[in-house]
């Protein structure tokens, strides 16, 4: 997810002073899968990588979400002038999420349980890794397990709270302020509403009343955008898959981005959502989180969207948000 052109059409009203970003989506040709590869045989050999951050610009130092062996997990600093820390009894590797933070020298590595999230902060300047509290009453709603992602606005951290169950045209997003403490302080509760065009009220989302699984795609880096901006989707169930003696059904699936900022003339963060592909098929379309990684250049390799693996064949051609590795 890139800040350069606009796409999509809804914007802020004009009596607020906050511009939201410039997204463009590249809807091109079906990625069937990317692989993640080492490109340099110095770093961990033999282990596995799942993610990385690069600890400061202009630096080879690098922090790793990696195993050695299965069932290990560990966060690394190459070269390991500051501990890591074991987290095989923690979580598992695509529970987490590794960033840098839009302080050079900041690294920040968030857990996503569903039900419950935990921070932690590395601070090259001091060398220190500091570990948060588990954080299990955010928000105080069980009826659906949640997406937890680390975003900044400015240079404050907070945390993100995103239903993985929901209707297509209301999503609830819970926003909480990060405090020095790793804890969680000033809460927003917020709703990404949908905008019609005019005469498509049939076609509209908010008429649509079932749960729908929402996932995360990506998370633009922080930095990059004014505030912070997510790319998501929402699609039918993929266990509404009928029966082989019953009908095809047609499955929906929704690529929208939701941008977060704050505005100094109001109480609460400004949420602004747009709806950018929708399109409907025979079968379930699953786009896949991209996962992507720093090379000692600064380029990443990404791993883009794919179709369900042995869905019915589409209704049409799906588009497809594909991203071609740069290294």
């Amino acid at each position: 997810m890139r800040a350069r052109g606009l796409v999509g059409a809804a914007l802020l009203g004009a009596c607020s002073p906050v511009t939201p970003p410039g997204l463009v989506l590249d809807v091109g040709r079906t990625c069937r899968d990317i692989e993640l590869a080492v490109a340099d045989p110095d770093v961990l050999p033999g282990w596995r990588i799942h993610a990385a951050a690069i600890a400061r610009s202009g630096e080879d130092a690098t922090w790793y979400l990696a195993s050695e062996h299965p069932g290990e997990l560990e966060l690394r600093r190459v070269p390991e002038d500051i501990p890591g820390v074991d987290l095989t009894t923690v979580g598992m590797a695509h529970e987490f999420t590794l960033t840098r933070g839009p302080i050079e020298g900041q690294t920040w590595l968030t857990l996503d349980r569903g039900d419950e999230a935990r921070l932690w902060r590395i601070d090259e300047d001091v060398a220190e890794l500091s570990a948060g509290p588990t954080l299990a009453d955010f928000p105080d709603d069980t009826s659906t397990e949640w997406f937890y992602r680390l975003v900044f606005l400015g240079q404050s951290p907070h945390l993100l709270a995103l239903p993985r169950l929901t209707r297509a045209g209301e999503v609830p997003v819970h926003v909480a302020a990060v405090t020095p403490e790793l804890g969680l302080g000033e809460r927003w509760a917020l709703t990404a509403t949908v905008t019609c065009p005019p005469l498509s009220e049939m076609n509209c989302p908010l008429l649509w009343e079932d749960l729908r699984a929402l996932d995360v795609l990506d998370v633009a880096e922080p930095g990059s955008v004014a505030g912070a901006a997510l790319l998501l989707s929402i699609a039918t169930r993929p266990d509404a898959v009928p029966a082989p003696e019953m009908p095809a059904a047609a499955f929906q699936t929704l690529i929208l981005s939701l941008a977060l900022q704050r505005d100094p003339t109001a109480e609460s963060p400004v949420l602004t959502r747009r709806d950018h592909v929708a399109w409907t098929t025979a079968g379930p379309v699953l786009p896949s989180p991209p996962r992507s990684r720093p090379t000692r250049s600064g380029s990443t390799c990404s791993r883009g969207s794919s179709p369900a693996p042995r869905a019915p064949a589409p209704t049409r051609p799906p588009p497809t948000t594909c991203t071609t590795p740069t290294c």
